[in-house]
């Protein structure tokens, strides 16, 4: 089980009050049954800084929660 915490910053937003667009957070478990075989499946959620989206000028910016999943399954052989 792994927990990730990212931080989204832009370097220069020239007339932008903040350069700081949102964070995100990952929740990744993988299990390994045998040698060779594993899966993963994470979770993950963008809170958006509403303010930086608006002044940005994003047409389609949201102050919802982005909320998204994904799956991996790998077999290595050696």
């Amino acid at each position: 089980v792994n927990l990730d915490f990212h931080v989204f910053v832009v370097p220069e937003r020239g007339a932008v009050a903040s350069n700081y667009a949102g964070s995100e957070g990952n929740l990744n478990v993988v299990w390994t049954p045998f040698t060779g075989l594993r899966f993963r499946a994470m979770y993950g959620v963008f809170l958006p800084e509403t303010a930086y989206w608006r002044l940005a000028g994003s047409p389609n910016y949201t102050t919802d929660a982005v909320h998204f999943i994904e799956a991996e399954i790998g077999f290595v052989l050696r």
